[in-house]
């Protein structure tokens, strides 16, 4: 399980919390008492014996959200600047870099936890330190010598692989490897 969750959440089994991660198989052992009888009551429960699940996108990618909020918020949007500071008073304040202020009703941030935490107060600034994460990096190679692709193209056809994931016990630095 260790490689599956590396793989998708780039995070340690041990400091995840299944019910956010793999809410059916939470809410299998909450309902059944195991996740095993839990899977066998929703092949019960479910005529095709699949789980039902939905993706939506945006036909023009996740941007499509932030052209809307650029054109619904025309005058009350500040392009290029930073806040420096968010006050907990009411109403809510904000520092901007341009050496501005702005005053609203609810601050909505899509900033990393630790980078919030440098421009809001205690004892929220603490809570943001105090979240957990996992470096990852990404390395991209590209070839020019085409028997290379071709000789790589040749191995993933022959057993379906895309890469590898490497568990934890391995005690190795990398997560895993994927091919493309």
């Amino acid at each position: 399980m260790a490689p599956l969750v590396l793989g998708i959440y780039g995070g340690r089994c041990e400091e995840l919390s299944m019910k956010s991660c793999f809410p059916s198989l939470w809410e299998y052992e909450k309902v059944h008492g195991s996740v095993l009888r839990g899977f066998i009551g929703a092949k019960d429960n479910n005529s095709s014996g699949q789980i039902k699940r939905y993706t939506y996108s945006f036909q023009k990618g996740m941007y499509a959200i932030v052209d809307q909020l650029q054109s619904n918020l025309r005058e009350n949007i500040s392009l290029g600047v930073e806040a420096t500071r968010v006050s907990n008073t009411s109403p809510l304040s904000l520092d901007l870099s341009n050496q501005t202020k702005m005053e609203c009703d609810v601050v909505i941030s899509c900033l990393p936890a630790f980078s919030l935490a440098k421009v809001v107060a205690e004892p929220l600034s603490t809570l943001l330190n105090s979240i957990k994460y996992n470096t990852i990096g990404v390395v991209n190679l590209g070839y020019r010598d085409p028997n290379i692709k071709k000789s790589i193209a040749e191995k993933l056809d022959q057993n379906g692989a895309f890469g590898y994931l490497i568990p934890p016990l391995e005690n190795n630095s990398v997560l895993g490897v994927t091919f493309d």
